[in-house]
């Protein structure tokens, strides 16, 4: 295996583990869902919104990260979270 190859494969890896770490995040989301649900709030949280991206985008800077970047796949992150969400009945 090259030194390319052996790159690659940590970048699978990792993938790995950002995808096991936004299914945890999910069970968190949809343990909300419930509770929301249960207490009659809505699925949409605009204010908890801002107060995540907020911190995300200075996380991203501190770690000298694109903030516009990490913005956009946290704004999916939590658009996944709110379908999911939506689902409990």
């Amino acid at each position: 295996m090259d030194v390319l190859d052996n790159y690659r494969l940590q970048i699978n890896e990792i993938d790995e583990e950002i995808i096991k770490l936004i299914l945890e995040r999910n069970k968190v989301s949809k343990n909300i869902g419930k509770l929301k649900l249960k207490l009659n709030l809505p699925i949409t949280n605009k204010v908890r919104e801002k107060e995540v991206l907020n911190r995300i985008r200075k996380l991203a800077k501190k770690n000298n990260l694109d903030e516009k970047s990490i913005n956009l796949i946290y704004k999916n992150i939590i658009k996944q979270s709110k379908l999911e969400q939506k689902k409990i009945k």
